[in-house]
């Protein structure tokens, strides 16, 4: 994966760490926060990361050429996962979490996945109702709402 790729992906991990850690408490008395799986998921990110781009400065001269060779090797339908992923951090602030997990999950079934309407709206619906069942019901987590307020 080219380094800018990877400093792309490091920025998001780095966003989602300050953000899960800033804004969720990460304990809730005896119980986890809801900021406890995102710190957590972030920070291993952000880590894996560091490691691989000092790998590739270890391995790479990296240099102009090296920036323009790997953006012709780019195939940016590949990259749809990760614009995704960013709209995910939009959706985030202005839906909430759950609301853009569900989009996010329909989509990527639909249109990466190539599932019928049908099954992507069945999976989606199984799994999110999974989700909300366990972090919303059992462990009682808080989930980002966003601007709007929902779920």
């Amino acid at each position: 994966m080219p380094l800018i790729i990877d400093g792309i992906l490091l920025c998001v991990g780095l966003y989602w760490l300050a953000a899960s850690v800033a804004t969720l408490p990460l304990w809730k008395g005896m119980s986890l926060g809801g900021g406890l799986l995102p710190t957590i998921a972030s920070a291993i990110m952000v880590l894996l990361l560091i490691v691989k781009v000092a790998g590739t400065f270890k391995r790479e001269k990296i240099n102009k050429a090296y920036f323009q060779d790997s953006i012709q090797a780019i195939n940016w339908k590949e990259l749809a996962p990760l614009a995704i992923g960013l709209l995910i951090l939009v959706g985030n602030r202005l839906i909430g979490l759950f609301l853009s997990l569900t989009i996010m999950l329909f989509c990527w079934l639909k249109f990466l996945s190539h599932y019928s309407v049908k099954r992507s709206a069945l999976v989606t619906a199984g799994v999110m109702l999974f989700l909300f069942c366990v972090f919303k019901l059992w462990l009682k987590l808080p989930l980002p709402k966003g601007l709007l307020g929902l779920v």
